[in-house]
């Protein structure tokens, strides 16, 4: 995948989002960018996760758009704006993604040759 990052545009109205994946949605919305942009200056990562350039663009952004129509914008913004919900995930959150899913799958593993069914 690109820094500009592939997916699609999805919504209809003010709920406009980049999917990413399936799981993963950008939101591209002025108010969903203001909700972001203010929870990542009280978790005081605002600063320290993105660069200037893409703090400017995410506050252009808001400045300028109401809503993201544009497929170019964007790719471009789901780049920092996942920066930003990915260092906003709890620490028990980035755990469970990186240690729990392995965990998991080691002891459904243990039960199917103790004679469990899979399912």
């Amino acid at each position: 995948m690109s820094i500009l990052g592939d997916g699609r545009l999805d919504g209809e109205g003010g709920n406009v989002t980049w999917s990413v994946s399936s799981q993963t949605r950008v939101p591209l919305s002025r108010d969903e960018l203001v909700r972001v942009r203010t929870s990542a200056f009280r978790r005081k990562i605002w600063f320290r996760v993105l660069t200037r350039t893409e703090r400017a663009l995410i506050d252009l952004t808001i400045k300028v758009v109401e809503r993201i129509r544009s497929h170019l914008l964007a790719r471009v913004l789901a780049y920092p704006v996942r920066k930003l919900l990915e260092a906003m995930k709890g620490e028990v959150l980035r755990l469970m993604g990186a240690v729990g899913r392995d965990l998991a799958q080691r002891l459904s593993r243990i039960a199917q040759g103790w004679g469990n069914k899979q399912g």
